[in-house]
């Protein structure tokens, strides 16, 4: 189990933990986890929001998405990074046939965002996986798949990004006439 293993393209267990991936620095959700009081976010007893592992995680830490919908606004955490295409119920293999997403459909701040990040300075990845909102359907209202402000250390890779349409813009006033009247 020597040396580090980020997750990779090919999803090669380089350490031989058992994952591809480092386990002493992850934190494992799964849409049947549980994030109560004695929940412990490993890989067996993983969490069921990434609102809640990410609350968790320090920086240079990573969290392992199962595949399934995630239905929560995520704000990322500086240093942490996030892995979709695992599955918890082939003993958290790897694969691009296991399709993690993030699926947005409410209103934050009167914005639809799936992912929010503002000051994200040390190196991070967002990786392998969808991120989705829904079509506004108020006036007025952006959409962004992916939010970041002075974001300058993270990394998206195979991450597939479909925000919906924004909502229409407010109507203007009526104008005036300036002129000589004639």
């Amino acid at each position: 189990q020597a040396g580090i293993d980020s997750p990779d393209p090919s999803h090669v267990d380089a350490n031989c933990d058992g994952i591809d991936g480092q386990i002493t620095q992850a934190w494992f959700v799964a849409t049947d986890g549980n994030d109560g009081a004695q929940a412990r976010g490993n890989i067996d007893d993983p969490f069921l929001t990434l609102t809640y592992a990410i609350s968790r995680a320090t920086s240079g830490d990573h969290i392992y998405l199962s595949e399934g919908v995630y239905t929560q606004v995520v704000t990322l955490k500086d240093g942490v990074s996030i892995w979709g295409g695992y599955s918890r119920a082939n003993a958290w293999a790897r694969s691009t046939g296991y399709l993690s997403r993030i699926v947005v459909s409410t209103l934050t701040g009167g914005q639809l965002i799936g992912v929010i990040g503002l000051n994200l300075t040390s190196v991070m990845s967002v990786a392998d996986l969808r991120i989705e909102t829904a079509d506004a359907a108020g006036t007025a209202v952006s959409n962004y798949g992916v939010h970041c402000t002075n974001c300058t250390a993270l990394q998206l890779a195979r991450v597939y990004v479909d925000a919906g349409t924004a909502g229409p813009g407010s109507a203007g006033g009526n104008g005036s006439f300036v002129g000589n009247g004639s």
